[in-house]
């Protein structure tokens, strides 16, 4: 499970993973940054369009 977190500490989204690989769609997102958080992993995006 990945969770996206914005900025302030807000969850903004959940996603199950079922694989080992996935793709994330930041389409429904605000501009702004957010982090993708997991167990073993966090990384961080900017979303600018």
């Amino acid at each position: 499970m990945y969770m996206i977190v914005n900025s302030i500490g807000q969850t903004t989204e959940t996603i199950d993973v079922k694989e080992n690989a996935q793709t994330i769609s930041v389409q429904g997102l605000a501009d702004g940054i957010y982090y993708i958080i997991g167990k073993s992993a966090k990384a961080k995006i900017v979303v600018n369009r």
